[in-house]
């Protein structure tokens, strides 16, 4: 949970494996915890992960981001600035580093994300594995 002077706070077995990191600063937004890994947007817009680090690496390339989707071993990115989607973490389950679409919204389940087109906004696509 995000408190009011934007500090995360977690609960449970997220936070006995994988605590938040030190000095992790204010955060604006937190994707569903999974087991093995979870991210959040800081207050800068950056996106900051932690735990098993095969499940995001290579997701402080994408720069900024607007908002953030977690899988079972995957995550996926909106950049804030050109609105595209990434997705980084393990090669089964949507891992997809190349441009996928103009995205405004997205959502990931334990094998799968979805997202909204901005140019076919009732349309949803879905990458899965």
């Amino acid at each position: 949970v995000i408190t009011e002077n934007q500090t995360l706070e977690c609960f449970g077995r997220i936070r006995q494996a994988f605590p938040p990191p030190a000095g992790l600063g204010p955060v604006t937004d937190v994707g569903a915890p999974r087991k093995n890994h979870n991210c959040v947007i800081d207050a800068g817009g950056y996106p900051k992960c932690w735990g098993m680090p095969e499940f995001y690496s290579g997701i402080q390339t994408v720069g900024t981001v607007g908002a953030l989707a977690m899988g079972y071993a995957h995550v996926c990115v909106i950049t804030s600035d050109m609105r595209q989607l990434y997705c980084f973490g393990d090669n089964g389950f949507a891992r997809s580093t190349e441009l996928v679409a103009p995205a405004v919204a997205i959502s990931s389940g334990y094998f799968h994300t979805c997202f909204v087109t901005q140019l076919r906004k009732s349309f949803v696509s879905c990458l899965a594995r």
